[in-house]
């Protein structure tokens, strides 16, 4: 059976707290995010823009997003969580706290109007680690942003967060009122949703083998190719993260779109393809032959009712794969979309066999999965081997699924607020360019979230391009 914690689902204090221990999943990304405290930046928190169209009949705009996020941080209490380290040799190390809700603290400390600040990219670069989530609204652009702490949220969940943002938007416009007794449910831990194994000796050999084997797999693709970085920023202090992104038009996409499934290909895997080829054509290590690189998998479609719901989106419920392609070097674009293919649409619910032969999923290896790649994160390559400057791809496929073009708000329909621009996007600290992909309005755009401390923009627009050629002629999309 799975180690039980001293306590592993949410615990009432005295003074109205609710406590419980950060997951393995949350610890992770903790410990990642923590590494930028001395800079006082933080590692892969993650940040969503909406470029909104509000209706002419909206007077007082401000004061409603306010009114909004007040509702969002009832409706999702983990918004408002801390994580702190435990006083007591008897608890985790990690503890996260969401205290009695007081919603002129909570304006006061996380909703800000930025008058000075053009758009939302401009935004991104300045953003400071907060204890809790933020919200951020930029009248010159019209956007509204939200930024958070990767530990707490994941890329799907902050879709789904959004949508939860405009649709309470729309409430309030519709009715003009907050209901001020409304209280969502804590989100509780992945491990104590699927009963995780949460030490080596109480798990099972078969997880155990199989988390090793996962970790192999990236393993043997080290030393990784890689994007070259700024001469002499090897010892350079990391910058602000920026962020440049391609929209293709929409019959571009369609084209795109046909192409793949014309070869049985996700859209995911063929960017990959690109990334990876545009990544080959400039030098490399003389030891690096090979990609490695870990993706994000969204973990909610297998989790039980209600934890694959909106009701829960401020969850830390995904989870990384390995990718490798050996010897990459020279390697056609078809024969590297087949090869990362073939892992990104490999069946999560059957990652291994139990002593009796039934399917365990991811879900199941969690936790002794991500103690594994937890001590890879922290474990500096040999001297011998270069730094890892791979550069690696998150997909969010059709922002749709999550995320309306528009919520109206009057009887008739005819009062509304669009959504008449998306993205979203990861700090980084690393010698790494983040990419990510999406569709929104039916429009492809490939995204690059990067340090300017290793990578300058002009550089990363030359990628991108690189990309979109290597995408365009690999499928034949001309």
């Amino acid at each position: 059976m799975p180690t039980a914690l001293p306590f592993q689902t949410w615990l009432s204090e005295a003074d109205g707290t609710s406590v419980r221990p950060l997951d393995t999943i949350e610890t992770f990304f903790k410990l990642l995010a923590d590494g930028g405290a001395p800079i006082n930046r933080e590692h892969w928190a993650i940040t969503v823009a909406l470029r909104l169209k509000i209706s002419q009949s909206v007077k007082e705009v401000t004061s409603v997003l306010r009114r909004t996020w007040i509702t969002l941080a009832r409706l999702h209490p983990n918004l408002t969580g801390r994580a702190h380290v435990s006083n007591s040799v008897d608890l985790p190390a990690q503890i996260l706290s969401v205290g009695p809700f007081n919603k002129d603290a909570w304006l006061a400390q996380t909703f800000f109007q930025h008058e000075s600040i053009p758009d939302s990219t401009t935004l991104f670069t300045s953003l400071r680690p907060s204890p809790t989530a933020t919200c951020h609204w930029i009248p010159a652009s019209q956007e509204l942003c939200i930024s958070s702490s990767h530990w707490r949220i994941d890329g799907i969940g902050m879709l789904m967060l959004a949508n939860s943002f405009m649709s309470n938007l729309a409430e309030i416009l519709r009715h003009d009122r907050n209901n001020p007794t409304i209280q969502g449910p804590l989100t509780p831990s992945l491990d104590s949703i699927v009963g995780s194994y949460l030490d080596e000796g109480t798990t099972p050999m078969y997880l155990r083998s199989t988390a090793d084997t996962l970790v192999a797999e990236f393993v043997r693709g080290v030393p990784s190719i890689g994007l070259p970085t700024i001469t002499g920023s090897l010892t350079a202090v990391p910058g602000p993260t920026g962020r440049q992104a391609y929209s293709f038009d929409i019959n571009t996409t369609k084209t795109i779109v046909s192409a793949c499934k014309k070869r049985d290909l996700s859209v995911s895997s063929a960017v990959h393809a690109a990334l990876v080829r545009a990544t080959a054509t400039y030098p490399q290590h003389q030891l690096a032959k090979s990609y490695a690189a870990f993706f994000p998998t969204d973990l909610r479609p297998y989790l039980s009712s209600p934890y694959n719901e909106g009701a829960f989106a401020v969850g830390m419920f995904c989870s990384g794969l390995p990718v490798t392609v050996p010897n990459v070097l020279g390697l056609s674009f078809d024969t590297i979309a087949e090869i990362l293919n073939d892992v990104y649409r490999r069946d999560l619910t059957r990652m291994c066999a139990d002593d009796e032969g039934k399917p365990q999923g991811m879900l199941d290896l969690m936790a002794p999965y991500v103690r594994r790649t937890t001590k890879l994160f922290n474990t500096p390559p040999p001297p011998e081997l270069p730094p890892f400057e791979n550069p690696d791809l998150s997909s969010f496929g059709k922002v749709e699924q999550y995320l309306q073009h528009e919520y109206a708000f009057s009887q008739g329909g005819e009062d509304k607020v669009e959504v008449d621009g998306f993205w979203i996007g990861t700090e980084t600290l690393a010698r790494s360019l983040q990419c990510h992909v999406w569709t929104f309005k039916d429009q492809l755009t490939i995204q690059g979230c990067f340090n300017t401390s290793f990578y300058d923009r002009e550089f990363v627009c030359e990628v991108l391009e690189k990309m979109k050629a290597e995408l365009i002629e690999g499928l034949g999309a001309q």
